[in-house]
């Protein structure tokens, strides 16, 4: 059996920013029989890697009812707030959004393109497809390569640049007065204020190695279970030799530059996670793990129970910053 734990986002980018003091006896016990082999990788290729086999539209399509004559792009509501250089936003599970918010924002942006036979459809709460009846040419960095943040490099360029900007500087005006952000406001919860597009993103994941995820964009995932004790019970009930858990809660404080929720999550992981895939490590000798995070300094570590500790092999505590 062999697990691996992709992890976008585990290793502090920030050199200048401390952390808070991290106590993590069980991952760095992993970290001691682990060979490590470094490897460079956006975000929104490690997320190709693992959430998706093949093109999203295609996977999303039969839930919008797009024809053989019509193009899709893929749609993420923000919330975003303007800077005096840069425009911090959020997205995905920080929204909270539901699935019956979502439709009644599509019904009100389909509504006000209907004209232009342009229509929004809902596939997952923070998943959306935009309808067009022809191609649009653009070039634009993908949501997951923005880290949170617009700039001027962030603006898309290419012959319909100008028309996507335009329609989305429309579609923010009227999210911006769309009664629904009145009620989450009253609610504690961010405004849908705004609108990423993007061409269609292609998948390589390996459709035989079984998916726990919590993510909008995990096409054909299971449920992520609560630790890892209840996903090695299923594995083991399954008889499944070889699954991916999906663990991108880092992503949000990281993007944030906020230390102290990065630290927050890791001590809980510890528990939650690490330490009871280091005791299956201990008591299967049949067990294998990996350990998978993107990055500049990001790669993928190899973990299995040596025959005796590996005593000529230090390595130091986790410090945020390096496997």
């Amino acid at each position: 059996m062999h697990l691996t734990l992709a992890i976008p986002a585990l290793l502090w980018p920030y050199a200048s920013a401390a952390l808070p003091p991290l106590s993590l006896p069980a991952l760095d016990g992993l970290r001691q029989w682990g060979r490590f082999q470094h490897q460079t990788q956006t975000r929104s290729a490690f997320y190709a890697q693992y959430l998706n086999s093949g093109s999203w539209c295609a996977t999303l399509a039969p839930t919008a009812s797009v024809d053989e004559h019509e193009f899709c792009l893929l749609c993420s509501p923000i919330s975003q707030t303007v800077g005096m250089h840069q425009a911090p936003f959020s997205s995905d599970k920080q929204l909270q959004l539901s699935m019956s918010e979502a439709h009644h924002y599509c019904q009100t942006l389909s509504a006000f393109f209907e004209t232009e036979h342009i229509r929004f459809v809902a596939a997952r709460p923070t998943l959306w497809l935009m309808i067009i009846p022809q191609a649009w040419s653009f070039q634009i960095p993908s949501l997951w390569d923005l880290h949170g943040s617009m700039d001027k490099a962030s603006k898309p360029s290419g012959v319909d640049a100008g028309r996507m900007l335009q329609l989305l500087t429309e579609c923010q005006m009227l999210l911006f007065q769309h009664p629904l952000n009145k009620q989450r406001q009253q609610s504690g919860l961010a405004p849908i204020n705004g609108l990423w597009l993007q061409n269609d993103l292609i998948g390589n994941a390996s459709q035989s190695i079984s998916l726990f995820a919590d993510n909008d964009w995990a096409c054909s995932a299971q449920p992520l279970p609560v630790n890892g004790t209840t996903l090695l019970q299923q594995l083991a009930a399954a008889q499944t030799t070889h699954a991916v858990v999906f663990l991108d809660d880092l992503t949000t404080p990281v993007d944030a530059n906020d230390a102290y929720a990065y630290a927050a999550i890791l001590n809980r992981w510890e528990i939650d996670w690490f330490r009871p895939l280091q005791q299956a490590l201990h008591s299967k000798p049949s067990f294998t793990l990996s350990l998978h995070t993107d990055g500049d300094q990001g790669g993928i570590m190899t973990i299995r129970k040596p025959w005796f500790t590996p005593f000529w092999r230090h390595r130091s505590a986790f410090n945020g910053q390096t496997l």
